[in-house]
C-alpha cells in the first residue's frame, strides 16, 4: 500500500503530523484494513518560521 502526501517533498513520513496520512497506516496496522487503490492525502501544513528568526538567518 502506498499513501501519498501530494504537493509535497518529503516522503517515508508515518505517525507524523498527517492526520490523513496516519488515519490510513492506523487501520492497516490495528484493523489489518487496506484501501481500494492507492490512497492520497492533502499537503500537512509547511512550517512557518518564528518571529524574528528571519532576520537572525540573514545576519
Amino acid at each position: 500500500m502506498l499513501v501519498t502526501e501530494r504537493d509535497t517533498g518529503t516522503h517515508g513520513i508515518a505517525g507524523g503530523p498527517n492526520a490523513c496520512v496516519n488515519r490510513h497506516l492506523e487501520a492497516y496496522l490495528l484493523q489489518g484494513r487496506v484501501p481500494a487503490g492507492d490512497p492520497v492525502c492533502d499537503p500537512r501544513p509547511q512550517p512557518r518560521p518564528r518571529q524574528g528568526q528571519e532576520q537572525e538567518q540573514g545576519s
